[in-house]
Parts: C-alpha cells; sequence; structure tokens
C-alpha cells in the first residue's frame, strides 16, 4: 500500500471512529433526557449515560462532546475534580469553548436563591441563558438533597416540609419564567430537566407520611409496653383470662412487625422502633414464663 492510500484509509477510519463517538454520545444524552424526565429516579440511566460517554472516549480520544457529557454528569453528582479534568481536556484545545466555561462556573458552589432578579434588564435570549443556568444550579441542589434520612421525629418531619416548601417557591417561579419566553422558545427540555425538583417533592411527601407513621406505631407499641406490664400483674395476682388477653397483644405485635419492616424496606431508619420491638418481644417472653411456672 503506497502512502496516498495509507493516508486515505487512516482518514476513513478516524471518520469512522467520529461517527461512532457521535452516536454514543447521542445516546449517552438520550439517557440523560429520561433520567431527568424520571426526576433522575432510575440511577441506572445515569451510569449508562457515563458508559457511553466513555465508549465514545475511547473511540476518538479527546472528543469534546464526551468531555463535556462526562463534565456535566461529574457536576450534577458533586464530582468537581473529575469534572474539572474534563473541562480541562476540552480547554485546553478549545481556549474559548462556551460550553466548558459556562460548566466551569458551577464548580464554585453557590446557595439556591432567584435567578431572576435583573429579569427586567434581560432580553428574551438572555432570559433564556439565565434560566438554563438556574435550572442546572436547581438539578444540583436537589441531587443533594434527594437521600432523605426518614425516621419518626417532629424534627425530620419539620425539615422535610421547609424543604418541600422551598422547592414549590422554586418550581413555581421557573414556570412563571418559562410561560414568558413560551412564545419565542422551545421550553420543553426546560420543564423536563424541572422533573428532578417535582420528584424531590414527591419524595418528600412521602417521607412526611413515612414519619407520621412511623411516630403512630411508635406510641402504639409504647402503649403496648403498658398492656404487657398490666398482664404482668394480672398474672401475678391470679386474674383468669390472661391467656386471651396475651394472644391478642401478639397479634397486634405481628402487625405492628410488619409495619416497621415495610418502613426498612422504604429505607427509614427504623432503629427507635426496633428498639421498641424488642421491649415487647421481650415482655411477652416474660408472661409467657410467668405463665408456664404458674
Amino acid at each position: 500500500m503506497n502512502l496516498k492510500h495509507l493516508v486515505e484509509a487512516q482518514k476513513a477510519l478516524m471518520a469512522e471512529r467520529g461517527a461512532e463517538a457521535e452516536n454514543l454520545c447521542r445516546q449517552a444524552y438520550h439517557c440523560i433526557a429520561e433520567a431527568e424526565a424520571q426526576g433522575f429516579k432510575d440511577k441506572e440511566l445515569l451510569k449508562q449515560s457515563m458508559r457511553l460517554f466513555s465508549q465514545a472516549l475511547r473511540q476518538q480520544p479527546g472528543y469534546m462532546d464526551a468531555c463535556l457529557g462526562l463534565a456535566y454528569l461529574a457536576i450534577l453528582l458533586e464530582q468537581q475534580l473529575i469534572a474539572s479534568r474534563y473541562l480541562q481536556l476540552v480547554l485546553d484545545t478549545d481556549p474559548h469553548n462556551s460550553e466548558a466555561l459556562s460548566l466551569l462556573d458551577f464548580l464554585v458552589d453557590e446557595p439556591l436563591s432567584s435567578p431572576f432578579d435583573n429579569q427586567a434588564s434581560l432580553n428574551p435570549a438572555q432570559l433564556y441563558d439565565q434560566i438554563d443556568h438556574a435550572i442546572f444550579r436547581f438539578q444540583r441542589y436537589c441531587a443533594r438533597h434527594r437521600e432523605l434520612k426518614i425516621d419518626e421525629r417532629a424534627d425530620s418531619r419539620t425539615y422535610f416540609q421547609a424543604l418541600k416548601t422551598e422547592l414549590k417557591q422554586e418550581l413555581q417561579q421557573f414556570e412563571t419564567q418559562l410561560e414568558c419566553l413560551d412564545a419565542a422558545f422551545e421550553t420543553h427540555a426546560f420543564r423536563r430537566r424541572l422533573r428532578t425538583g417535582e420528584a424531590l417533592c414527591e419524595q418528600l411527601e412521602q417521607a412526611l407520611v413515612c414519619s407520621y407513621e412511623m411516630e403512630a406505631v411508635l406510641i402504639a407499641l409504647q402503649a403496648l409496653h403498658q398492656d404487657l406490664r398490666a398482664l404482668h400483674q394480672a398474672i401475678a395476682s391470679d386474674v383468669p383470662e390472661h391467656d386471651l388477653a396475651l394472644e391478642q397483644i401478639q397479634d397486634q405485635l405481628e402487625s405492628f412487625q410488619s409495619q416497621v419492616q415495610r418502613f426498612a424496606e422504604a429505607g427509614a431508619n427504623t432503629l427507635q422502633l426496633d428498639y421498641a420491638l424488642n421491649i415487647a418481644l421481650a415482655l411477652i417472653d416474660q408472661a409467657h414464663e410467668n405463665l408456664d411456672a404458674r
């Protein structure tokens, strides 16, 4: 093969790899869009998008779209060092790359705040860019608070309610601003990305319900402890029908055990409930021993 044919073959191979890398990135962004539409509930979609971007980089080292995609995901997942590495790869090649420079701003943590204070001075295109920037910050904020520590404490419910109220206010502000853009731009992608906040609000509502249910079970278990202690006294005093009373208490306890298991499977911290269950079980065992000893 002469040099000309070798160069042409190399160009064809590079073009093929470039097309494959582009296709992989397209698939990765599709996975991200699906994940956004679900409020990032399915982490496997984000993992899949990472794998696709990584495959694209293997096909074509330094491919900018793949680097930007991996940086975007790393920032979203609070992996700033990884994000910095991929952004630097892009900026080394193209120091003025607008997407990389925009993502670079997100490496500096900022509190969640309204981005719309100066909206009167912005034209629609500027407002579009500002909302785009603000929604990504909002997504990061939601990602930081997605792992909820559910328990039966009132303090936890106060936190859940406050966060839910804050998110709903932010979502309402975004919706108001998006309505201003609807005539000039397609805003479907923005609304899809806001599903992150909507999903977290739903998660917070479920956490509130679960916490109230856990509190009710704990109170009921504590009342059951009193019933069992009263039963111990009845057994010691030779009061009749304690066998039936003990059986009824055991039935109640089985119901409580099922509920506590359901809370645990939902990811709640059931330490206090488990402790209360163990006390009830110990009191029941002691009641049986007292009955057998009579």
